[in-house]
């Protein structure tokens, strides 16, 4: 699992979205507590435009484990997503 984490934040940085959104997802799935793969799929769905399927990954983790911990991963990962939005419309 760690591996594969691992070769979804290499998917991510290199830009490979499809791949990263692949391997995050599969990771989320099996651990569901997991703030690192659910933040992880939900930068890769938002760098692919599905901002609904991002906000639902961020939801499920606080679902599955609501510690302050993951809480918080969820909260910085959200603002991350609306300061992006707002400076994709300030440069359109």
């Amino acid at each position: 699992p760690k591996t594969r984490l691992r070769a979804a934040q290499a998917a991510l940085r290199d830009g490979r979205l499809d791949d990263a959104v692949e391997l995050f997802a599969a990771s989320a799935a099996d651990a569901p507590e997991s703030a690192p793969a659910a933040v992880g799929l939900a930068r890769a769905l938002d760098a692919r435009g599905e901002r609904p399927a991002a906000e639902a990954a961020l939801r499920r983790l606080i679902d599955h484990a609501p510690t302050h911990a993951n809480v918080l991963a969820a909260a910085r990962q959200w603002q991350a997503m609306e300061e992006t939005a707002r400076l994709r419309v300030a440069l359109t």
